[in-house]
């Protein structure tokens, strides 16, 4: 009797779960995908979403999932365009972004940016809008935009630069076209302090020797000295621009006292985080004049320098064309000239 009533249990048993198996793979996951449709169907489509996911490929789960993403893309789509309208062009791009190229998503982009440098345009911020501009290389009128605002947003970079910064200030020939005139000349930020700040050229922009025949010759007497000075100064700057530069001590050792002036071997270091960092490209016409490159950098002049043994000439001290400071003897011809500045902010 007890061995019958233990068959009778096992086999309730093994029915009870046989119909818990049945339960969970069909009746359930067809709840499950109903109350995802239903979802769906109220435009619930992140909430369908998850749900389509956990069924996996039950029934037309995979066509479910794909609908709802399209459906959800389609929304961000649509409110990216109403931020457009209202003129919210940075939410805008953002959503548009998020679409990764869904419809004309990149398009819109590239719509809503200059739309944007536009607003801030008339807005009166030219430095965001004249920067954003020429990041469009050309989308409809944005060169011609950017153009119309130059000088004044030549100006704003001037008027409160920071460290890193790049702004422009005087000309100098650079393109080695000698029929458009000096070009403007770019200048990295490498201090600001009591109402001024310390700038040095982007680019090598010249090549000049620091003394002219192998003769032992101390940075103030040099012809490199005298030509930052005299030709350089009087020729990229004007009456008005040279009043913005101030005289100031230029070296460390000697206490000089110079309107333009080279970096230090210990200011090179002191500016400059990295080798990296210290590398420089030359313009065209500094290439013209001499600049020699190697894989498309220049070494380029400090102004101290180490004594030698030999009494006919020191060694200038230098960035190397891999950015490390080095010692070439001091009349090579093919070395660069990066110039630097003080700039009276208040003025």
């Amino acid at each position: 009797m007890k061995k019958i009533i233990s068959i009778f249990s096992l086999t309730i048993f093994i029915i009870g779960v046989v119909f818990i198996i049945i339960l969970n793979t069909i009746i359930i996951p067809d709840n499950q995908y109903d109350e995802a449709v239903l979802l769906m169907e109220r435009g619930q489509y992140e909430d369908a979403l998850s749900a389509f996911e956990i069924l996996g490929d039950y029934k037309d789960s995979a066509e479910k999932i794909f609908q709802c993403n399209e459906a959800i893309r389609d929304g961000k789509y649509n409110n990216a365009i109403a931020f457009m309208k209202d003129k919210q062009y940075m939410e805008a791009i953002s959503l548009f972004e998020s679409l990764d190229g869904y419809k004309d998503s990149a398009a819109k982009i590239t719509e809503c940016t200059y739309q944007n440098a536009v607003f801030r345009m008339d807005a009166g911020d030219v430095i965001e809008a004249y920067e954003t501009l020429i990041s469009l290389n050309g989308y409809q009128d944005s060169f011609e935009k950017a153009k119309s605002i130059y000088d004044q947003y030549k100006a704003e970079k001037l008027r409160s630069p920071e460290v890193g910064d790049y702004v422009f200030f005087g000309t100098y020939e650079q393109d080695n076209n000698m029929s458009n005139g000096k070009e403007d000349i770019e200048w990295l930020v490498l201090e600001v302090t009591d109402g001024k700040a310390l700038l040095i050229s982007r680019y090598v922009i010249d090549a000049q020797s620091y003394n002219y025949q192998n003769e032992k010759t101390y940075w103030e007497e040099s012809p490199l000295r005298e030509w930052l000075n005299s030709e350089f100064l009087n020729g990229a700057f004007s009456d008005s621009e040279k009043e913005k530069i101030p005289i100031v001590i230029s070296t460390e050792r000697y206490k000089i006292q110079d309107q333009v002036f080279l970096l230090s071997f210990g200011e090179a270091e002191k500016y400059f985080d990295s080798s990296s960092d210290r590398q420089c490209t030359a313009t065209m016409y500094a290439k013209e004049k001499g600049a020699a490159a190697n894989d498309g950098y220049c070494a380029w002049w400090l102004w101290d320098y180490v004594s030698t043994n030999n009494k006919n000439y020191h060694v200038l001290d230098c960035v190397y064309y891999d950015g490390d400071l080095d010692y070439p003897l001091s009349s090579h011809h093919d070395i660069g000239i990066r110039p630097c500045i003080w700039i009276d902010l208040k003025t």
